[in-house]
C-alpha cells in the first residue's frame, strides 16, 4: 500500500508545518503530488473576468482582471491560482464578497498576488476578502470605496496604505499586519474596528519619516485632534503630514509665562508599553493512503451465466489486485494529527480532473473518531494541551480520520472503461490555524 507524508520547518516563528500546513497539500488519487502545468482562463473577456499569464507556467506576470459583479461571482482559474501576481478590480464591480480572493483557503487566489488595484465603483470590501495575501506589497484603493470589512487584509505584507476620503468604516483587524504607515484622506475619522492596525511597525518606531520610510497614521492638517479622539487606541501615532513640527508639539517660543515672564515650553511625555505572550507552536501531520479505486460496472454471475450490475466504486487494493469490501480502509484514509498547543482545522475538498468531472467525491469521518468534529467541509482538531498524556501536566496529540470515496461516472466510461492508474482528480487538504493571537517573530 502506498502512503505519503510531508514535513517542513518554518524558520523564525519556530512553527513546524507538516503536509504544507497553512497551504494546500495537493494529493493525487494515485498517492502522488499533482504539479500544475497548464494555465486556465476565461473563454472570453465578456464573461466579466480574464486571466493572462503570457510568461507561461510558473511566470511572474499573471494578471487576474475582474470587470463585473458576475465575473466576480463566477471566475475560476483552477490550478493557475499559484501564478496570480496582479489582481485588477475594474469599474463595473460594486463589491468584493467575503473571503473571495483570500490566500488562506482553496483556491488560494490571492496567496501570491503582490499588487492589487481596486476601482472606485467598488463600494465595499468583504470580511477576509484578501485574508492571508502573504505576498501583497502594493494596494491601490480608489475614491468611492465606503467600507473595508473585518480582517480584509489581515496577514498581508503591506508596508503602507492610503485610505480614500470616501471610506466610512474600517473593520476589526482589517490591516493587522506589519504596516508602517497609514495615510487617511478624509477629514472626518471613519468608524474603526478593534485592533484594525494590529501588529503595525509604527508601534515600535519613532513617528515620522526616517531614511525614506514613514511610520505612523497621517491625517489631513486640522484633523489630528478629531482622529485622536475618535481613535484613542492610536492617539499617540496620529499626526499631520509634518509630525515633528512645532504646531503638533503646541510649542510657541514667543509665548511667555504670565508669572515669571520667561518663555513657556510644554513638557513632552513618553509612554512605555509592554505585553505578555503565551507562544503558540503549530505542528500538524497529514498522512494519506494510496487513494486507489475500481469501478465495478458489472460482474459475472457464474450460476446464471450472465453479467449483472456491479457494486460501483470500491476501494482497490493494488498489492493483492482485489477490491476491499469496506469504505473504511487504510487505502482511502486521510489522517490529521494535531501536536500544537492550539486548535486547528483541516479543510477537505475534491476536484475531478478535466474529462472526469462527472465523478464527484465525499469524505466521511471515522466511526470511532470521538476526539474531532467534522462539519462536512473541515475537521476541527482540539489543542494537544489537554492534560491527557501519560505523565502529569503532559498533553496528548489529537488525531482525526476521514475516508474518501468517489461517486458517479460518465456514461461513456462505463462502456469504454478507464485504464488502470488513470488519475481521476485531486484531494486538497488545507490546514489552517484557529488561533487569533497577535503573531510575533
Amino acid at each position: 500500500m502506498e502512503t505519503g507524508r510531508d514535513k517542513t520547518q518554518i524558520g523564525r516563528r519556530a512553527v513546524t508545518r507538516r503536509a504544507a500546513a497553512w497551504a494546500a497539500a495537493l494529493v493525487a488519487l494515485t498517492g502522488c503530488f499533482l504539479p500544475t502545468s497548464k494555465v486556465y482562463a476565461a473563454d472570453e473577456y465578456g464573461s466579466g473576468w480574464y486571466f493572462d499569464d503570457t510568461s507561461g507556467s510558473y511566470g511572474d506576470t499573471g494578471r487576474l482582471t475582474i470587470s463585473t459583479d458576475e465575473g466576480m461571482s463566477k471566475f475560476n482559474i483552477k490550478s493557475a491560482s499559484s501564478r496570480v501576481r496582479y489582481i485588477i478590480i475594474e469599474d463595473g464591480v460594486t463589491s468584493i464578497p467575503d473571503r473571495k480572493l483570500n490566500g488562506a483557503w482553496s483556491p488560494y487566489t490571492g496567496r501570491y498576488a503582490k499588487e492589487i488595484t481596486i476601482a472606485g465603483s467598488v463600494k465595499s470590501i468583504g470580511e477576509e476578502a484578501f485574508y492571508k495575501t502573504t505576498s501583497l506589497q502594493k494596494l491601490t484603493l480608489s475614491e468611492g470605496l465606503e467600507s473595508i470589512g473585518d480582517r480584509a487584509f489581515d496577514g498581508s505584507k503591506l508596508d503602507e496604505v492610503t485610505i480614500p476620503a470616501s471610506v466610512k468604516s474600517i473593520g476589526k483587524k482589517a490591516f493587522s499586519c506589519n504596516i508602517s504607515s497609514v495615510t487617511m484622506l478624509s477629514e472626518t475619522p471613519p468608524a474603526l474596528g478593534e485592533d484594525a492596525f494590529g501588529g503595525a511597525e509604527f508601534f515600535y518606531n519613532e513617528i515620522g519619516e526616517h531614511y525614506g520610510k514613514k511610520y505612523g497614521i497621517f491625517v489631513p492638517e486640522g484633523s489630528v485632534q478629531a482622529y485622536r479622539e475618535a481613535w484613542p487606541a492610536y492617539k499617540k501615532y496620529i499626526y499631520s503630514p509634518y509630525p515633528l513640527g512645532d504646531e503638533e508639539k503646541n510649542l510657541d517660543p514667543t509665548q511667555t509665562d504670565e508669572d515669571s515672564g520667561k518663555p513657556a515650553y510644554t513638557d513632552t511625555t513618553i509612554d512605555v508599553q509592554a505585553h505578555t505572550l503565551d507562544k503558540v507552536v503549530y505542528s500538524v501531520d497529514v498522512e494519506w493512503g494510496a487513494m486507489t479505486f475500481r469501478y465495478e460496472n458489472s460482474i459475472w454471475d457464474a450460476t446464471a451465466h450472465k453479467a449483472v450490475a456491479g457494486a460501483g466504486w470500491k476501494v482497490y487494493d493494488s498489492v493483492n489486485d482485489e477490491v476491499v469490501n469496506t469504505e473504511e480502509d487504510a487505502i482511502n484514509r486521510i489522517q490529521v494529527t494535531n501536536h500544537s498547543n492550539a486548535e486547528v482545522k483541516a479543510a477537505l475538498a475534491y476536484a475531478g480532473r478535466t474529462g472526469y468531472e462527472d465523478t464527484t467525491g465525499s469524505f466521511a469521518k471515522a466511526a470511532d473518531d470521538a476526539d474531532t468534529s467534522y462539519d462536512g467541509t473541515a475537521l476541527t482538531l482540539a489543542s494537544a494541551d489537554n492534560n491527557k498524556g501519560e505523565a502529569e501536566g503532559q498533553g496528548k496529540a489529537t488525531v482525526g480520520c476521514v475516508y474518501f470515496m468517489p461517486s458517479g461516472i460518465k456514461e461513456d466510461y462505463k462502456t469504454a472503461g478507464i485504464t488502470k492508474w488513470t488519475q481521476l482528480g485531486t484531494i486538497t487538504v488545507g490546514v489552517e490555524t484557529a488561533d487569533q493571537k497577535e503573531a510575533t517573530d
